[in-house]
């Protein structure tokens, strides 16, 4: 079970949250707790709501999306990437499934505890809107490059 302070080090490391103040990081650590996921099980489960938001801490996971009866790989990720945040804030299903493909460790931040650390540190709502604000461009170069 990881502390309060390696919780710190693990989410200073995810890029939604770089920029944080210690004392937002600690507001974090302080709502989030950790599962296990062994290779095959499914972390995120595309068209179900999203009510948290999941920090690779260690492992890897494949995200995929399933298109006429097949499943199709958009990306893997190792520790330190965040996924679910979308869901958090708009309410709508997952977009993706999300499943384990070695060992893997989250950290689950569910979505009223973020609701709440956000009312009371605001910059952690900047900061999450830039990187999705972010995500959001690169999903735009792509589609306009595979448009050309």
């Amino acid at each position: 079970m990881l502390s309060d302070i390696e919780k710190i080090i693990c989410l200073k490391k995810v890029p939604l949250f770089e920029n944080l103040t210690d004392e937002e990081l600690f507001a974090l650590a302080k709502i989030s707790f950790e599962k296990d996921f062994k290779p095959g099980e499914i972390i995120l489960q595309e068209n179900e709501p999203g009510h948290e938001l999941f920090i690779i801490v260690s492992g890897e996971v494949e995200i995929v999306k399933q298109k006429e009866g097949k499943q199709i790989s958009l990306a893997r990720m190792g520790p330190f990437n965040s996924m679910g945040e979308m869901s958090i804030f708009d309410s709508q299903p997952r977009s993706a499934s999300a499943i384990a493909r070695k060992e893997t460790r989250v950290l689950i931040l569910p979505e009223e505890a973020i609701r709440d650390v956000v009312l009371e540190f605001p910059e952690i709502g900047i900061e999450i809107i830039k990187v999705l604000a972010r995500k959001l461009r690169d999903a735009d170069d792509k589609i306009k490059a595979l448009s050309k």
